[in-house]
């Protein structure tokens, strides 16, 4: 017996431990995966502040441009003015520049930075390549991180700047700036991050293929398994890479009061074998428990408690369910959500009849797990009654009968892996067959388009997110990738108008990848929503049309709209006016007052003047305190009308002051009327103006009309 029970007793320490080793690579697992979904979110965050900061500082940049594109007649005395506010406002400015012609003329802060006036770009070989792109390109550069000779590192931002001559755009020079890296990182709290190990790369915007400039390079290296996300800039991107700085987990060990658990219950068991040898019927009470025990280890084992409504599940049927203990309280309703929808009504109306009627029960079906895969269990139960044949209490088993485990557990895993990936992303994530059936549909696409992964999962996928008249297009596309792998959309990045589940449209980044198993082609999908992308863009453009302070039209804009209605006017010989005005000693205002009221009463004017005319007549800021409105369709009599309007109703405004009272304003307008004998909009401009002057000349506050002699005089 001796012999016997040392095997046995062998036989279970060596399950124990093996338990043990089975218990620490689950936890082990679970704890890695939970370890990289917050290293991803971490970076993420950390993402988005960065484009944040830059995006923002960059429109600053582009709004220096903006400004001198409307006076470019500037001089060191306005640029200092426009620098201050722009400067004070955005503490990642060091220093902001301008190069008329490339040669670098105004700067500010001036002190400090007085050896680059008067530097010419194309003498500097490091930089005159990218201020020449910029120049080429006509769009906004982005350089460094770089060493700056006064300490420190920076960005270097840079614009163009285009001026209207007439019809013709011309190239001014450039605007530069400086933005402070190490106050970036700092102000996105970079140094905030003590658990990560980071590193960035991609000097200069080349993303992947730039230079590390922070942290470790061999954080790039796939061996280090770090978490890698894309920092998008207007002209390239960044890469971050990141671990933990104790490691990723490796195990993760049993708690102390755990092995003394299994220590005991190991001990316990081989009491319990030893004694039930000691005596031959209770070795087969002792073999018979075995075998229930191991039956039980099949089965998830649940118990209801009629009188108190209380349900009890053992920890088989959590890992059937694929729920954990701590995140589900067990009740009627839990189970029964869980049962597939195909089979949910019968499974609840036979579970119930069979307890109504006294009748066991038995029924195989599928459930589904929260991560939403489907396994099929089979179900039995009976009711336990009192005297009076009331039910007091019922049991039951469940038992998983899915087939081919292996493969379910590969699959499992498989999932698994681009489920972490794709949590760990904003990006939507999808992958089809070479029909376009759904068979992947991450968390993040859910949010995207409204359908959930149920619902995406085997449904084809331009029925879920493409608009109507791509269904053709895309059927002819899946056809060739059927036979070939490949197709128009392989292998590429495009922009396309996305439907979401509530109709509604989105527009969205569209990266996909192809490849094959066997002798069927697989594609996968990265979808990015650009919404916010677009709106800046628009935000940008509107940015180059209308002047900063007052939301008018700027000068080049004004102008290519009224080249526009010129062009309608000769088509359809319509009539046309223009009324050009001015602030009356607008100057003493400024010394007097300051130049804070100075522009308050510029944006009253243009309020002013916005809510007298229609809908249809362009205001625009012409530079300084000169305004101009087109007005299409209107005669020379019905344009002095307007401009009488607007002369009382701005005379009648007035704006306070905080120790002066109040100040007001009076204008003086010009008008002139557009005819096939003027041709362009500068000299209709001109006319306006002449008569312009003439009202100041004959005491202001009033409004004259262009004359032939005008006429005559300007041509």
């Amino acid at each position: 017996m001796l012999k016997s029970f040392s095997f046995i007793a062998a036989l279970i320490i060596i399950a124990a431990l093996a338990l043990e080793d089975v218990i620490e690579l689950q936890l082990a697992h679970k704890n890695r995966n939970e370890q990289r979904v917050a290293v991803s979110l971490q970076i993420a965050t950390l993402r988005a502040n960065i484009e944040k900061e830059i995006v923002d500082n960059l429109t600053t940049i582009h709004g220096v441009a903006d400004f001198i594109s409307v006076t470019p007649d500037i001089d060191q005395k306005k640029f200092t003015q426009y620098a201050y506010g722009a400067l004070h406002s955005k503490t990642l400015l060091k220093n902001i520049g301008a190069a008329p012609d490339l040669i670098m003329s105004f700067v500010y802060p001036i002190k400090g930075n007085e050896k680059i006036i008067g530097v010419d770009y194309r003498t500097l070989p490091k930089q005159w390549p990218q201020v020449k792109h910029v120049r080429d390109s006509g769009k906004m550069l982005v350089a460094g991180p770089l060493s700056l000779i006064q300490g420190g590192t920076g960005l270097i931002g840079r614009a163009p700047v285009v001026v209207r001559e007439g019809t013709k755009e011309k190239f001014w020079g450039i605007v530069s700036a400086v933005i402070d890296a190490d106050q970036l990182f700092e102000r996105v709290n970079f140094s905030g991050l003590k658990d990560l190990d980071i590193a960035l790369r991609g000097v200069d915007g080349q993303g992947e293929h730039g230079e590390i400039f922070k942290g470790r390079g061999t954080l790039f290296s796939p061996e280090s398994e770090s978490i890698k996300m894309s920092v998008n800039l207007p002209s390239g991107s960044w890469i971050i890479a990141a671990v933990p700085k104790e490691g990723w987990i490796t195990s993760s060990p049993i708690s102390p009061y755990s092995r003394l658990l299994l220590a005991s219950f190991t001990a316990i068991t081989l009491v319990l074998t030893y004694k039930g040898m000691k005596k031959n019927h209770e070795i087969q009470r002792t073999r018979k428990s075995l075998n229930e025990a191991q039956a039980i280890a099949r089965l998830g084992s649940w118990e209801l408690d009629v009188r108190t409504d209380r349900l009890w599940w053992s920890d088989e049927v959590y890992r059937i369910l694929g729920v954990a203990k701590e995140d589900v309280t067990p009740v009627t309703e839990e189970f029964f959500s869980m049962v597939h929808p195909i089979d949910r009504e019968t499974v609840e109306k036979e579970f119930h009849d069979a307890i109504l009627n006294q009748e066991p029960y038995s029924r195989e079906h599928k459930i589904v797990r929260p991560n939403k895969e489907i396994r099929v269990i089979h179900g039995q139960g009976k009711g336990e009654y009192d005297t009076a044949g009331k039910l007091i209490r019922t049991t039951g088993t469940i038992l998983d009968v899915t087939e081919r485990a292996v493969a379910r557990e590969k699959l499992r895993n498989e999932q698994a892996k681009i489920k972490a990936m794709a949590e760990a992303s904003y990006d939507s994530l999808v992958m089809v067959d070479a029909k376009g059936i759904v068979l992947f549909w991450s968390p993040a696409a859910e949010t995207m388009f409204g359908w959930s992964n149920e619902e995406a999962i085997g449904s084809e996928i331009h029925d879920l997110i493409a608009p109507l008249h791509y269904h053709e297009e895309a059927k002819s596309g899946l056809k060739e990738f059927a036979l070939t792998g490949t197709g128009k959309v392989m292998e590429s990045i495009m922009e396309f108008d996305a439907l979401r589940k509530d109709k509604s449209i989105i527009p969205v980044e569209r990266s996909v990848s192809s490849f094959q198993i066997d002798n069927d082609f697989f594609a996968v999908g990265i979808l990015r929503d650009v919404t916010e992308r677009k709106k800046l863009e628009k935000e940008l453009t509107l940015l180059a049309r209308t002047d900063k302070m007052t939301s008018l039209y700027n000068r080049g804009y004004f102008m290519e709209l009224a080249e526009h209605e010129i062009d309608r006017s000769l088509r359809y010989n319509t009539s046309l006016a223009i009324i050009m005005f001015d602030a009356d000693k607008f100057k003493n205002i400024n010394d007097q007052y300051g130049h804070d009221i100075g522009d308050k009463v510029l944006i009253r004017i243009a309020e002013t003047v916005t809510s007298v005319v229609r809908k249809a007549d362009v205001v625009g800021r012409l530079g300084g305190e000169e305004f101009a409105v087109l007005l299409p369709e209107t005669s020379m009599l019905d344009a002095q009308k307007v401009a009488e309007k607007i002369r009382v109703r701005i005379q009648t405004e007035s704006i306070a002051t905080p120790r002066s009272g109040n100040v007001s304003c009076t204008v003086s307008l010009g008008i002139a009327e557009f005819n096939e004998s003027i041709g362009d909009v500068e000299l209709l401009l001109k006319l306006a103006d002449t008569a312009l002057y003439r009202a100041k000349a004959a005491g202001r506050n009033r409004w004259e009309c262009a004359t032939m002699n005008d006429y005559h005089f300007n041509i």
